[in-house]
């Protein structure tokens, strides 16, 4: 019995050991969040409004789901898209 122990002990401390270096990268993680959100616009150059409508768009439809979707017409000056983004915050 007494050479069972000293056969499991080093697993368990070697186990121990890997569990609490994993929970510590995780937080290290953690704090490197920026405390500003990114904002990523995306913009499809030829792609008109109603395509999404007219077809299947699986990895749009996706993105939309998970990141959210706001339909915003960009006539490429830069004023008018600061101004929408300053909107949407």
């Amino acid at each position: 019995m007494n050479k069972s122990v000293h056969q499991i002990f080093p697993v368990c401390l070697l186990f121990v050991l890997v569990f609490f270096s994993c929970t510590a990268s995780c937080e290290k993680k953690n704090k490197s969040v920026p405390d500003k959100p990114y904002v990523v616009m995306l913009s499809l150059d030829g792609f008109r409004w109603d395509y999404p409508n007219k077809t299947s768009t699986p990895n749009l439809d996706k993105i939309a789901e998970i990141l959210g979707f706001n339909p915003a017409p960009v006539d490429g000056k830069l004023e008018n898209v600061k101004a929408m983004l300053k909107d949407s915050q």
